[in-house]
């Protein structure tokens, strides 16, 4: 978020807006969006990251999601001793798409840093 801050304020783009109030009503339809978008955007990254046809062949095959869990979701899935934070033992690969569920809306449009922190 400091990125786009950053953009902003040094004129390289006009994605962030802090008064709210200035577009109530776009605050409020991105905000509830946001909760749509955070679940339909888990689901495709968590499934892309699994094999998509055939586990052996990986990227012979053309199967990118075997590639990546292989190299990158398995080490979640060998967590013996699940709990609440079970979920954050993943690859960096992995926090990069998962958080890409933050980042990614401020560069197609103008958004609130609420919409950012409700995102993560």
């Amino acid at each position: 978020m400091l990125m786009f801050f950053w953009a902003n304020n040094n004129g390289k783009g006009n994605v962030v807006y802090t008064e709210w109030r200035s577009s109530p009503v776009h605050f409020f339809v991105v905000l509830g969006a946001v909760t749509f978008w955070r679940e339909v955007h888990f689901y495709w990254c968590h499934r892309g990251i699994h094999p998509w046809w055939d586990r052996r062949g990986g990227l012979l095959n053309g199967d990118v999601g075997a590639f990546l869990y292989r190299h990158c979701h398995s080490l979640h899935h060998k967590s013996y001793n699940p709990g609440p934070w079970a979920g954050l033992s993943m690859h960096p690969v992995e926090h990069f798409l998962y958080y890409s569920c933050a980042w990614l809306p401020p560069l197609l449009m103008k958004t609130h840093p609420m919409h950012f922190l409700y995102a993560r």
